[in-house]
């Protein structure tokens, strides 16, 4: 398995950024990653390959940040790196919205979030991307409303139960808390595998 952990943004004007596509969250908030980190790009991979596009398709780390805190719905304190600062987002507030307004609409962010960048990822306009609010993750979608149009389901010779397992070992790989998400042995073990 290629290790997607260590990828890192070479380019700002660069397309693609491939190595983006794969990177877990423990990697890209700069928190402690275990062995498990490599079990988050498997699952991205594995989506991939069954639907023929990237789960996160983006093209810079505060629009991948935002994709994560969206899909998942994560809580602040889960944004915090190893010395306990905010990384990319604090929890909304109207003064703050109308004092960078501008800015803020720059990046996708409304008066509907429930979090908005910070003013020091503000202060960095060279990641600012406005595709952001043209990526589709500006309402919550959760992996299981990804996955109901994945060319498993309905094919022949698969059964519901087979998409339903399929779903649920994505779910159990994609798990933004790395303790909650599967082992290489709970991987080995679940339903779909075996």
């Amino acid at each position: 398995l290629v290790d997607f952990s260590n990828g890192s943004l070479q380019n700002d004007f660069q397309f693609g950024h491939t190595h983006l596509w794969f990177r877990a969250p423990e990697q890209l908030f700069l928190q402690q990653q275990s062995a498990k980190v490599d079990i988050f790009s498997l699952g991205l991979c594995l989506f991939f390959c069954h639907t023929g596009k990237p789960l996160f398709l983006v093209q810079g780390e505060l629009q991948l940040a935002k994709m994560f805190f969206q899909m998942f719905n994560i809580e602040t304190e889960m944004l915090r790196d190893q010395d306990h600062n905010n990384v990319y987002f604090q929890p909304y507030s109207q003064d703050f919205f109308d004092q960078h307004k501008f800015q803020l609409q720059e990046c996708g962010s409304t008066k509907e979030d429930k979090y908005l960048p910070t003013k020091d990822v503000l202060k960095q306009k060279s990641i600012l991307d406005k595709t952001i609010a043209e990526t589709g993750f500006s309402k919550k979608r959760l992996l299981r409303q990804l996955c109901v149009n994945v060319n498993f389901y309905g094919k022949e010779g698969h059964k519901d139960e087979d998409y339903d397992q399929f779903c649920d070992m994505l779910w159990g790989c994609l798990k933004f808390d790395q303790e909650l998400r599967f082992s290489w042995k709970e991987l080995a073990e679940c339903r779909f595998m075996k």
